[in-house]
C-alpha cells in the first residue's frame, strides 16, 4: 500500500498522507476536540470521516470517499450544489474569521497567522476547489455502492 502526500495540511507542515481508504495526520493537542466534533456530525447522519484505528502520534482516519459511502443518498440533480455549498460555506467562514482579524480580535489574529494569513487562506480554498471533483465522485461512488 503506497503513501500518498496529500497537498493543504495547513496547520499540520504538510504532513498528511493517504495510505489506501485512510488519512493519516499527525495527533495534535486538538485531536480529541475533533474527533468528538466528528462523531456529533456522524451521529447527525452528515457523513463524517472517524478514527479508524490507532497508531502512535497519528490520526488516522476514514477518507472521504469511505465516508460519503455511509451517507445518506444524495440525488444527483443535488450533488453539484452540495459541492458548491461546501466551497461557498469556506469562503463565507473565510470572511467571518478576516472580519475579526481586522478587528484586531487576539484569538482570531493568531489562528490566522498560524493558517499562514491570506495567503494560507488562498491555499486553503485553492486546495478545496481542486477537491471539487473528488467529493462528487464520492457521492456518486455512494449511490454506486448502494446498487443490488
Amino acid at each position: 500500500m503506497g503513501v500518498e502526500p496529500l497537498p493543504g495540511g495547513l496547520g499540520n507542515g504538510g504532513r498528511v498522507v493517504r495510505v489506501g481508504a485512510t488519512v493519516r495526520r499527525p495527533h495534535g493537542a486538538h485531536s480529541t476536540a475533533i474527533f468528538e466534533l466528528l462523531a456529533h456530525l456522524e451521529r447527525r447522519a452528515f457523513p463524517a470521516p472517524l478514527p479508524v484505528e490507532t497508531a502512535p502520534g497519528e490520526d488516522v482516519l476514514a477518507t472521504t470517499a469511505a465516508s460519503a459511502r455511509r451517507c445518506v443518498r444524495v440525488p444527483e440533480r443535488d450533488r453539484e450544489q452540495l459541492v458548491e455549498a461546501i466551497v461557498e460555506g469556506k469562503r463565507i467562514g473565510i470572511e467571518f474569521v478576516r472580519r475579526r482579524v481586522l478587528a484586531g480580535e487576539t484569538a482570531f489574529v493568531q489562528m490566522w497567522e498560524r493558517r499562514g494569513g491570506a495567503d494560507g487562506e488562498q491555499r486553503a480554498m485553492e486546495w478545496l476547489r481542486d477537491q471539487r471533483s473528488r467529493l462528487l465522485e464520492a457521492l456518486t461512488a455512494r449511490v454506486r455502492s448502494n446498487k443490488p
